[in-house]
Formats: C-alpha cells, sequence, structure tokens
C-alpha cells in the first residue's frame, strides 16, 4: 500500500510518498501559491497527486478543519479556503480515501512513536500546540484545541501568538532567531535582552501547558527548533519561573521529524484512521 501526504503551507506544498510501512519512497515540495486563493491552492495540489500512485491520501493543511474534511476556517493567508469541502473534492477526483487534518495536528503526530504522551508546541510564523497520547492527537470538539495563538501574553495586552512564536522573538531581537543566538554566546547585550524577554514569554505559555494537560514531555516544533541543544539549554534556565507546583514536571525535547513532518504526520493519520 502507498500513502501520499501532503502538507498545505501558505508558501510551499510539501510531500511524502510513504509505503504502509512508513518507508519513505519520495519527497519533494513546490510552490503553492496560497496567496492567490483556493483554487490555484487545490491546482497545484492536484498537480503533485496526478504525477504519483497512491492508495490512499493523508493531507495537513493550514486552517481548522471540521470533522467532515472540509475547511471550518481559515485566515486571509489562503483567501477564499474557508468552507473549501477538501476531503469530498479529493475523494471524488482520487477514488481513495481521503483523511484530512490541521497542520499542528500533523507536525504532532509527526514525532510519536504509538507510545508516548507529549505536548507538541509550534513556534513558527504564529504558536500551535497538540497533546498527544499513544497515535492519537487531542483538537477538540470543534477542532480548535491547536488554536493556542490566542492565549493572553504575560502582561495581558497581547496574545502568545505574538510574543512567543519564533516571529514575535524576531521582531522583539530585530534580527533572525539563528542570529540572535549566536550573538548572544558572544555576550551581545541586546540580543541577551531580547532572548531573556522572550524566554518569559515562553516560560508563561508553559505554565497554561501545564496546568491544562500536565505532559511528561514538551516537543519544540517550527523553524527555531533547529537549534536544538542550544534552545534546550536556553529555555530550560529559566524554567524557575514556572509556578513552583508546575516545576520539574516535565522534559523538553526538539522535534525530530524534520522539514517534511507535516506530511509524514498526515500519512500516520492515514494508518491510524483506515484500522478504527
Amino acid at each position: 500500500m502507498r500513502i501520499l501526504g501532503i502538507d498545505i503551507g501558505g508558501t510551499n506544498i510539501k510531500y511524502a510518498l510513504v509505503t504502509d510501512g512508513l518507508s519513505v519512497l519520495e519527497t519533494g515540495s513546490v510552490e503553492s501559491d496560497a496567496k492567490f486563493g483556493a483554487e490555484r491552492l487545490l491546482k497545484n495540489v492536484c498537480a503533485v497527486c496526478d504525477r504519483h500512485s497512491f492508495d490512499a491520501l493523508g493531507v495537513s493543511t493550514a486552517g481548522i478543519v471540521g470533522k467532515d474534511g472540509e475547511i471550518a476556517y481559515a485566515n486571509e493567508n489562503i483567501p477564499k479556503y474557508t468552507g473549501t469541502p477538501l476531503k469530498k473534492r479529493l475523494e471524488e477526483k482520487y477514488g481513495v480515501p481521503v483523511y484530512v487534518l490541521n497542520d499542528i495536528a500533523a507536525g504532532a503526530l509527526a514525532e510519536t512513536d504509538g507510545q508516548r504522551e507529549y505536548y507538541y508546541l509550534a513556534l513558527g510564523t504564529g504558536v500551535g500546540g497538540m497533546y498527544v497520547r499513544g497515535n492519537e492527537a487531542f483538537s477538540g470538539a470543534s477542532g480548535q484545541a491547536g488554536q493556542i495563538g490566542y492565549l493572553p501574553s504575560k502582561n495581558g495586552t497581547s496574545i502568545v501568538d505574538k510574543t512567543v512564536s519564533t516571529a514575535g522573538l524576531e521582531r522583539l531581537g530585530k534580527d533572525t532567531a539563528k542570529r540572535l543566538f549566536e550573538r548572544a554566546e558572544t555576550g551581545d547585550q541586546a540580543a541577551v535582552a531580547a532572548l531573556s524577554a522572550w524566554r518569559e514569554e515562553f516560560v508563561h505559555l508553559c505554565a497554561w501547558i501545564v496546568g491544562l494537560y500536565n505532559p511528561s514531555e514538551i516537543v519544540l516544533g517550527g523553524g527555531i527548533s533547529e537549534q536544538k541543544e542550544k534552545l534546550l539549554r536556553f529555555l530550560e534556565a529559566g524554567l524557575d519561573g514556572l509556578p513552583v507546583p508546575y516545576q520539574n514536571t516535565f522534559r523538553l525535547k526538539t522535534a525530530t521529524a524534520g522539514n517534511y513532518a507535516g506530511a509524514l504526520g498526515a500519512v500516520k493519520y492515514v494508518k491510524e484512521s483506515m484500522k478504527q
């Protein structure tokens, strides 16, 4: 059995063709042209599908996904995407089972081995998160449990989407995250100050996560996770800022699935869904 996993983003469509034993046969990426709207985006998705032979299709996508595989809500990054019956249209076109999930859930599932319990926290342009146990990502009654970016910031005047995200850090520090870490290591006080302020916001978000889910691990995804041990050491040094009952209750880790995490997570979602 061959499963095609597709990860729809605002900039690129990434894909992975995988066997049901999770052996990766092919990966690739094409431009999504999402800014031109839903129909242009779907044309590009179908162009990827048309080049492959597959028995099932898993789709990771930006936006809130309804239980019927329809896009319940998407922001202005993909115009006219809200309401698109994605599952229905792809099943009618390709005649195979199609399973659609939110990109945060897909990134979260990419890390699972079927046994672990953790909270997946994606830090990129915005912030998203998902609690995972076994092979299941818990997205809530209407798929909004991963939309944590709207939680209030530490001082309550903003939201964590703007303060904890990688983009938020880079706005604050007026440099790339990679460069800020490099500068901080050389003692650059402006970089140290920006990173320290960002870490306080991160710890504030961790308090929400621990209070609501009490996970044994918080797994960091998104572009900033590429800093790996450097990132973990820096963040762990600030965890004593958590409320005392929440301290020493979880481990921080960085995601391991890499650049095609969304597509691989969509494949795992297909496998689990077809068992049920």
